[in-house]
Parts: C-alpha cells; sequence; structure tokens
C-alpha cells in the first residue's frame, strides 16, 4: 500500500504555495515572496540580526543558514 505522505500526496501540495514569482513557498514560511526574491542580503542580515525580520525570527538557526546556503549558491 502506498503511503499517503510522501512528496506528491494532497497534504504535502497543500504545504506550499505560489509566491507572485511562481515559486514555491513552505507554508511554515510567512513571507509573501520567495527565498529566492529576498535574496542573499535578506538571508545574511536574518543571521547577522537577529529579529531584523519578524518572519526570519521564527526560524531555527539551522533553518535560516540553510536558506543563506542556498542563497549564495544561487548567486
Amino acid at each position: 500500500m502506498a503511503s499517503e505522505d510522501g512528496p506528491f500526496s494532497p497534504s504535502h501540495q497543500r504545504s506550499r504555495r505560489l509566491g507572485g514569482c511562481g515559486f514555491k513557498i513552505s507554508s511554515t514560511d510567512s513571507h509573501q515572496v520567495c527565498s529566492s526574491c529576498l535574496g542573499l542580503e535578506h538571508a545574511q542580515e536574518a543571521i547577522d540580526t537577529p529579529g531584523s525580520c519578524g518572519h526570519c525570527a521564527r526560524f531555527t538557526i539551522k533553518n535560516l543558514r540553510r536558506r543563506l546556503s542556498r542563497q549564495a549558491s544561487l548567486s
């Protein structure tokens, strides 16, 4: 029997929304635009100055570092 929790399950698909650019945003991310649109400076600022962004303040430091690493690799 197939799992209902896979990446293509209806519940997983609902856990994301599209930003204005068309990229997916996690339902746990309250930003109105995707991390790519926010850019590298925003990702760095979230780590350097905790609380500078109320949306980023909700993320763990591990998650913030992962977002920064992803942005750096795209730049």
